[in-house]
């Protein structure tokens, strides 16, 4: 009787200690279930944060450093802008592109990435577009995106592009806006550059270029073209002694800015010498974009005369004649020897300066100094 009793105690705690140990087995279950949880979780939000990163630094995109002013308004009175300085994200090999900014368009072409762009501004009936770039943009495969005037929105907008590369003339905030309105998907990018850096801002973004096309080789080829075309000029201009005026031939008068990209390019970087003190200079005799008569130049003396021809009515042939026979100039070293030389705006009249631009400028300058060394040798 006292073994029977002690049995079924026995057999009484084994069946405590067994629920008691299947209870701490369901508290611990649920502690397993939701630290595996906690882990598939980190593990996510692990792969998400890896995807963010590897999207970031996508091959498929490149950095472009954009860098310009904003204005508020056209008015050339108002001095109130917004200074833009951050990089974008462009998509590489991009074929969606719409140009406002004519040298931008021009180192397209050198590069041969025409067909990457989608829309151009040319202009009413093409006429912002010099006879070089006509040829290549100016069939119906690049639409008219409008004229400096007035954007064409509406062909940005059926054009849904991927990049949109300003300029100065661009670069007011209701365009900007409007832009952005008609092409939301779209970077904006200016190339509007400081103007004393006028040729390394030309092989910046043709470098850039290279990069973002992938056609880098051929990118550094037209870098060494230019810099050796370059080189080749500055040496004969260093034999010059003669001093050179530089000046724009307007409808109704003369013109000259001694803080223009062109103005910066021929004496500081070719390396002409000055008749006139640069802007900065306390000494210097005229203002930026000062209106410059003929009495002014006859009392300066230029031994070389370079004259943009802006005058849309007159050809070159006719402003050259009419400052050799204008009577303040007969005495001046420059009418003297026959050293003047006009140029069309073909080539010159677009800051920033775009690849072929700069190209046909050293071409022109070197045509001048054939004349002017010939000249020289016939005395």
């Amino acid at each position: 009787m006292e073994f029977k009793k002690l049995y079924l105690l026995l057999i009484s705690g084994l069946i405590l200690l067994l629920a008691a140990c299947n209870d701490n087995a369901e508290e611990t279950a649920p502690s397993e279930e939701s630290a595996a949880e906690t882990e598939d979780t980190e593990s996510e939000v692990a792969e998400s944060e890896e995807e963010q990163e590897e999207e970031a630094s996508s091959p498929e995109h490149i950095a472009y450093k954009n860098f310009f002013k904003i204005k508020s308004s056209t008015d050339e009175d108002d001095d109130d802008f917004t200074q833009i300085d951050n990089d974008v994200e462009l998509p590489k090999s991009s074929d969606q592109v719409v140009v406002f900014d004519l040298s931008a368009a021009s180192t397209f072409a050198a590069l041969d990435l025409e067909g990457n762009i989608t829309g151009i501004q040319k202009g009413e009936e093409g006429e912002h577009l010099n006879e070089e770039l006509s040829d290549i943009f100016g069939s119906d495969d690049h639409v008219n995106v409008g004229t400096e005037d007035e954007i064409d929105y509406g062909a940005v907008e059926e054009l849904d592009p991927e990049v949109i590369v300003i300029g100065e003339d661009e670069s007011y905030s209701a365009v900007i806006r409007q832009l952005e309105e008609a092409a939301p998907n779209a970077e904006i990018i200016s190339v509007d550059k400081d103007s004393t850096t006028y040729v390394e801002n030309i092989i910046e973004f043709t470098s850039f270029l290279g990069e973002m096309y992938g056609v880098e080789d051929h990118a550094e080829n037209l870098v060494d073209d230019l810099n050796t075309n370059l080189t080749e000029l500055k040496e004969r201009v260093l034999d010059l002694e003669e001093n050179l005026l530089y000046f724009e031939v307007n409808d109704e008068d003369l013109t000259i800015d001694e803080t223009s990209g062109i103005n910066d390019f021929l004496f500081s970087e070719v390396g002409f010498n000055r008749v006139l003190e640069p802007v900065s200079n306390e000494n210097s005799q005229v203002e930026p974009n000062a209106d410059f008569g003929f009495s002014s130049i006859s009392s300066l003396n230029p031994g070389i005369i370079l004259a943009l021809n802006t005058n849309g009515e007159k050809d070159i042939e006719t402003v050259t004649e009419e400052i050799l026979t204008n009577e303040l100039l007969t005495n001046i070293n420059a009418v003297i020897n026959e050293n003047v030389y006009v140029i069309s705006e073909d080539n010159w009249d677009e800051e920033p300066a775009g690849y072929l631009d700069i190209m046909n400028q050293i071409e022109d300058l070197s045509g001048m100094l054939d004349s002017i060394e010939e000249s020289n040798n016939d005395e």
